[in-house]
């Protein structure tokens, strides 16, 4: 386990692209699935570069509220970025097999 420290400022501003991206999958209420696709592209980009002004860690991508897809082409892009090594992934889900 590995323990990340956060200041007011950095919690603060966490709030702000959570409150975002919440509203981001919240207009979906209301837009035609055939354009949610637009909506999930700003989700996305939101949290990429979320993780790239704030890292947790060396190697660690948080994916907490992307969609699937995006999450996805996020970690095949790092992947494809790297020569070798780990990478930690923190999803926001339990996957019991």
């Amino acid at each position: 386990m590995q323990l990340i420290l956060e200041n007011a400022a950095q919690k603060a501003m966490k709030k702000d692209a959570r409150r975002k991206v919440q509203a981001l999958h919240a207009q979906k209420r209301t837009t035609p699935m055939k354009d949610w696709h637009l909506l999930n592209d700003q989700i996305d980009e939101t949290i990429v570069e979320w993780n790239r002004v704030h890292p947790k860690g060396a190697n660690y991508l948080d994916l907490h509220w992307m969609t699937l897809h995006g999450a996805i082409r996020f970690v095949e892009t790092e992947i494809r970025q790297r020569s070798s090594g780990v990478i930690k992934l923190e999803t926001g889900f339990i996957l019991m097999l």
